[in-house]
């Protein structure tokens, strides 16, 4: 645990008081929480099988590390938001000029009108569970070729991690440099957060937490390097909360780059906890707190800092947990608004969990007994339609 100057709330107590139904019910076995209040720091675990230490997937809270290195190559001038994108693409990809461009801004404020995904990804012929398994860069680039790269105009909110593991690409066409050595030179090295990666080094690997699904199943470790861009971040509570600082206290030469990310940009129409998006990061324009969470098949992660308030907190788990984790979230912002903690009392669609384990787990058995089963359930259907005809 590691704690420095704070106030006299007792965070960890809070978390633990929010928590425990979650806990009681083994949704949740624990969860890093940190937490800045002014200019102290704490760092707890609540429940178990977590440290705090701990190397956690972020997903796609990977977006505010690749939208603040967009903010930092727009201020070099290696970039611009008006710019469009088809000119970044391989001319097979790319057809002729457009009347409603998709631009380098589009990407970064989900305005592109690209989906959440290409329809190409997680196919039957690739793992089940980790939907980007086996997807290539020719794939993702055949995939475009044959969508429309046109922006709805009206502008249109529309959540893609296609959009973001495109802008990630095109920043490494415009400077050389590979997305992750690229994220290392100009945020990780600058900021200090030596417990960062895109790709997690062969020695540190040992510190990445064992994942687990909604039902509590080992789940396993996604890793691409198309979609490094919108989810491919490894990192530690103490990192993100260094990485919180800096928006809540940019030093000087860091002052422009924040202040052009933090912009209000677009209205989401998604109701009052996103209502509006900045370059990357979600607002809740009521409350003051900007914020993003991220899931991988065994990690869920949630970053969020309210700039007047001068309060940040970053919350880490090890497993698939993220409307759980969206609750948890949102009681911690009202306590650090200095709201008493109340309990969690949430279902959290466990169901929906059950069938989709299955799905997982029945894709992974042995040929021979997915072919058995499948000749058994044919069976019976048969055998149920054969009796309706008799009848």
């Amino acid at each position: 645990m590691v704690k420095e100057a704070l106030s006299q709330q007792n965070y960890e107590s809070d978390a633990n008081t929010i928590l425990q139904p979650a806990l009681k019910r083994h949704l949740l076995q624990g969860a890093v929480v940190g937490i800045l209040d002014g200019d102290g720091q704490q760092i707890f675990c609540v429940g178990k099988g977590v440290e705090d230490h701990g190397l956690f997937e972020i997903g796609s809270v990977t977006k505010v590390f690749t939208g603040l290195l967009l903010a930092i190559l727009l201020d070099r001038g290696h970039i611009a938001l008006e710019d469009p994108i088809c000119p970044f693409l391989p001319p097979w990809a790319s057809t002729a000029s457009r009347q409603h461009p998709i631009r380098i801004l589009d990407l970064a404020i989900h305005t592109s009108g690209l989906p959440l995904l290409p329809d190409d990804v997680g196919r039957m012929r690739r793992r089940i569970d980790d939907p980007y398994a086996g997807y290539t860069f020719d794939d993702f680039y055949r995939y475009l070729a044959r969508v429309p790269l046109e922006r709805p105009i009206p502008t249109t909110y529309r959540y893609s991690n296609q959009g973001y593991a495109l802008l990630a690409d095109i920043m490494h066409k415009t400077t050389g440099v590979p997305f992750p050595q690229l994220i290392s030179q100009e945020i990780l090295e600058p900021l200090k957060m030596h417990d960062t990666f895109v790709d997690v080094l062969e020695a540190q690997e040992h510190r990445v937490l064992p994942g687990y699904t909604q039902l509590g199943r080992p789940a396993i470790h996604w890793r691409s390097e198309i979609f490094a861009g919108c989810g491919g971040v490894c990192s530690t509570a103490a990192d993100c909360l260094r990485f919180l600082r800096l928006f809540l206290a940019p030093p000087p030469e860091w002052r422009g780059i924040v202040e052009n990310m933090l912009e209000p940009r677009v209205q989401t129409g998604l109701g009052i906890d996103e209502d509006q998006v900045a370059l990357s990061w979600k607002i809740n324009s009521s409350t003051g707190w900007y914020w993003h969470d991220g899931v991988t098949g065994g990690h869920t992660a949630h970053l969020a800092f309210h700039p007047q308030r001068r309060a940040g907190i970053v919350i880490l788990t090890n497993r698939y947990a993220i409307n759980l984790m969206k609750d948890f979230a949102r009681h911690m912002h009202r306590v650090l608004e200095g709201s008493p903690a109340e309990p969690m009392t949430g279902f959290y669609e466990l169901p929906r969990a059950i069938a989709s384990q299955a799905v997982i787990e029945f894709a992974h058995l042995p040929f021979w007994v997915r072919s058995g089963a499948a000749a058994a359930t044919a069976g019976g259907l048969l055998s149920a339609l054969l009796h309706e005809l008799s009848r």
